[in-house]
């Protein structure tokens, strides 16, 4: 059965699912985790279904928490398992830090589509969604090259944006502004980001950005 297969069962007759999954204590324990590819999916399915954690061996458990040592995306999402108040703690600590000039976790960028919806829903659910696109436009302002600014943007501001408070957006004109492999990168959209900016601040005309962010 597929990954897809199981989510799709699992989400029609969750209860039902996870009552006979648990009640084999030695179903998730026979699955082979040396394949990253695996290992991932495995992780994903507890993050969704977090009563298996106790259904996965120490292996496991310490395959899926090393991943967050060299993984961006797992040393976000690996939060989701144990409590919201793990994973609210460590967005606020990535933006607090920001703000004192230091950046911990993993610095290659690994985020995906699947990752960054899981942590959408929730940072919804905890009613965080500012600080959440804070976060979001943290790590776009740490894109190391233009084809890196391109991902970042396209996965954490473009569908966004619209949602961005007046200093969500004062944040993401400073980042793009100090960071020239975003303000250089075709990718990155500046000129919609600046009409979304002035529709925003209807008393800052095209003249203030020119003064205050000279890269736009």
């Amino acid at each position: 059965m597929t990954y897809a297969a199981l989510t799709i069962i699992t989400k029609e007759n969750k209860d039902l699912v996870i009552q006979e999954i648990m009640s084999d204590a030695d179903l998730l324990k026979q699955i082979r985790i040396d394949d990253i590819e695996v290992r991932d999916l495995l992780e994903l399915f507890v993050i969704e279904n977090t009563k298996l954690w106790d259904n996965l061996t120490d292996l496991q458990k310490n395959e899926i928490n090393d991943d967050s040592e060299s993984s961006l995306k797992n040393y976000y999402r690996n939060t989701l398992i144990y409590s919201d108040e793990a994973f609210v703690d460590r967005i606020r600590e990535t933006v607090e830090n920001y703000k004192k000039e230091i950046f911990v976790g993993p610095t290659t960028f690994d985020l995906d589509d699947k990752t960054l919806l899981l942590l959408t829903r929730k940072a919804k659910e905890n009613g965080i969604m500012n600080l959440f696109h804070e976060f979001c436009i943290i790590l776009f302002g740490k894109s190391n090259s233009f084809a890196d600014a391109g991902k970042r943007y396209n996965l954490l501001i473009r569908t966004n944006i619209e949602e961005f408070s007046k200093g969500n957006l004062e944040l993401l004109m400073s980042v793009i502004n100090t960071n020239c492999q975003i303000y250089q990168s075709f990718s990155v959209d500046k000129y919609s980001i600046k009409k979304i900016y002035l529709r925003n601040f209807t008393d800052k005309t095209e003249e203030d950005i020119s003064k205050r962010y000279p890269y736009f």
